[in-house]
């Protein structure tokens, strides 16, 4: 079996700009069990300690099924405003209609309106931990 059989290349995201061009200027091979071949998918790395809570730590990828759509608790990747980046848990208040995210509980959950170019990329669907 070949490398293309076993698996697939993926997106890496580094910037911003990488999820929305998507010329991929760095991809990733994951393999065929990581994913649905009828779904898209890309990668990141874990920066920083801010969703140890949900076992994600500094380095480790992170998997993202592309979709627009999470529930609440669900941990996605969010872009907001014109430069940021988050990986958090997601929480809806419908009578406001505020959308916050929240990740590790030492951490005050980041608010965000609508008018702030709010943008869901994809839900997390794996973490390949750092070695």
């Amino acid at each position: 079996m070949n490398k293309d059989e076993a698996g697939k290349y993926i997106s890496e995201l580094s910037e911003v700009s990488d999820f929305f061009d998507r010329s991929a200027k760095k991809t990733m091979w994951i393999p065929k069990e990581f994913f649905d071949e009828n779904k898209d998918y890309f990668g990141a790395r874990a920066a920083g300690d801010g969703m140890t809570s949900a076992g994600i730590n500094d380095g480790d990828l992170l998997i993202f099924e592309v979709g627009d759509t999470l529930e609440d608790g669900d941990i996605g990747m969010f872009f907001y405003g014109k430069e940021h980046k988050s990986v958090c848990r997601i929480y809806k208040t419908y009578q406001s209609g505020a959308i916050y995210l929240l990740g590790d509980l030492k951490r005050e959950p980041i608010r965000v309106d609508h008018d702030e170019n709010f943008r869901i990329g994809g839900k997390l669907v794996r973490i390949c931990k750092a070695v």
